[in-house]
């Protein structure tokens, strides 16, 4: 390059390091006309480009400065980069590895590596990475702290706290280090030193906002949830697009029985993260308590086309479907969230309703049997296997799950009226007066008088 060139590219360096990216463009742009072969100049404006988030352009000028010189390994790191913060992390791999085949010195490729391996779940293959990262430099604090985050999602907090200890001794100022020993502090069970170090971070990042959604975490742990709705609506104000403080916000909102701040929370972290099943699903249940049905349910769709395996997802939106007689497809639903979650009794019961729903006693007793085998206790599943055993004419079998309903719960009036019913329908008519009685006077001292009336009905006719 001749020395207007460089001169040009040093000015562009000057104003992307200031954040001038459109200045920094113009200027490289104008050293490549000068110089249309140097690479270092098309490495240079797409590391600009990268920085400002214009991936595709990034991509195309590192293309372009590897095509120049084949041997420019920062290239390959480059192109890394750019599609590990456009999200595409297979790409991201492909060239990091390319990167590290011609230079397997460069520390900081390794960490490039091992951060894209974190981001897909690939937390042993990470600190393998991270391990070596550290190796090359051991005085980099960042590298410490990727291998401290790569123990903690291992299960290891202790050697994680290990590696931000040693970040903070190479420098004592790095608030991501104090935030991440935070967590875990956290998993350690040390929720005072965890808060002690969230506090130096939100120090030393003041505009960092997750430092006060882990905050905000632990003092709901705490059970101080005024100071947990103060910190998520901090982490909220630094960063609206938060959708992790949308939730936890929103589901206080929705424990106080603010379903409407709940809907806006969930709502608005949904536009950042529209692929997020948890927002989704809550967005699904809230609408659930406001009686918006079809809302609902598209909520829960929504969040399992984002997570087919999200198996309360599965069990409301089929209890959706049951609302609306939409059996069939209740059924799917709960057929395979009992593929998913076998041992989970609430599938089988709502499986149970549907078949009792239908007229099929003997599915609806099995799975209410299951349901029982599973949680021995669940008072709901023995009255409604005692109602199909009535509708069978098993009434022997039907007292006998409604006694052992009321051993449990001898104040629950549904359990004694359709004992006295099912006296009754065995002949006992004694019986079943008396403790039908019995069933209305427990429904109206817990007023509940429909159902009062409804045993009051019963009792004329006994």
């Amino acid at each position: 390059m001749d020395d207007q060139a460089i001169e040009l590219l040093r000015q562009g360096l000057d104003a992307s390091d200031q954040g001038k990216y459109a200045q920094a463009v113009t200027l490289m742009t104008s050293a490549i006309a000068l110089a249309p072969k140097a690479a270092q100049a098309y490495f240079c404006r797409g590391a600009t480009h990268c920085d400002n988030g214009n991936y595709d352009s990034a991509i195309a000028d590192f293309q372009r400065s590897i095509e120049l010189d084949p041997t420019l390994s920062m290239a390959h790191r480059g192109i890394g980069v750019a599609y590990y913060k456009a999200g595409q992390f297979q790409s991201a791999i492909a060239q990091q590895n390319l990167a590290l085949e011609r230079d397997s010195s460069n520390a900081d490729a390794w960490s490039d590596r091992g951060l894209t391996c974190f981001e897909l779940g690939l937390f042993e293959e990470a600190l393998s990475d991270f391990n070596e990262a550290v190796q090359r430099d051991p005085n980099a604090a960042m590298a410490h702290v990727n291998r401290g985050r790569a123990y903690d999602k291992l299960g290891d907090p202790f050697r994680a706290v290990g590696d931000f200890n040693q970040a903070l001794l190479i420098d004592p100022t790095y608030g991501i280090a104090y935030y991440h020993r935070a967590q875990a502090h956290r998993a350690l069970g040390e929720r005072q030193a965890a808060i002690a170090d969230l506090e130096v971070a939100m120090v030393r990042m003041p505009q960092f906002a997750g430092s006060y959604v882990e905050r905000g975490q632990m003092m709901e742990e705490m059970r101080d949830t005024a100071r947990a709705f103060a910190d998520y609506s901090k982490a909220i104000d630094l960063d609206p697009t938060l959708s992790t403080a949308r939730l936890h916000r929103g589901n206080l909102y929705r424990n106080v029985g603010d379903l409407q701040g709940a809907i806006a929370d969930y709502t608005a972290g949904l536009e950042k993260s529209p692929k997020s099943a948890t927002l989704a699903f809550y967005r699904g249940v809230t609408q659930t308590e406001l009686g918006q049905w079809k809302a609902a349910l598209d909520d829960y769709s929504l969040a399992l086309d984002s997570d087919p395996t999200m198996v309360n997802a599965l069990i409301n939106r089929a209890i959706l479907y049951g609302r609306e007689r939409a059996h069939n497809s209740a059924l799917t639903d709960l057929n395979q969230a009992a593929k998913l979650k076998p041992n989970q009794p609430d599938i089988y019961y709502n499986r149970g309703l549907i078949y009792q729903s239908d007229g099929d006693n003997g599915r609806a007793i099995a799975d209410f049997t299951k349901v029982l085998d599973l949680s021995p206790n669940y008072i709901p599943a023995l009255i409604n296997r005692g109602n199909c055993h009535m509708g069978e004419e098993a009434f022997d079998s039907a007292i006998a799950d409604f006694e052992a309903a009321i051993r449990l719960e001898p104040s629950q009036p549904l359990a004694q009226a359709n004992l006295g019913r099912a006296f009754l329908g065995k002949g006992d008519r004694i019986k079943g007066r008396d403790t039908l009685q019995l069933a209305a006077t427990l429904a109206f001292n817990q007023g509940q008088m429909q159902l009062h009336q409804q045993i009051l009905e019963a009792f004329k006719t006994a």
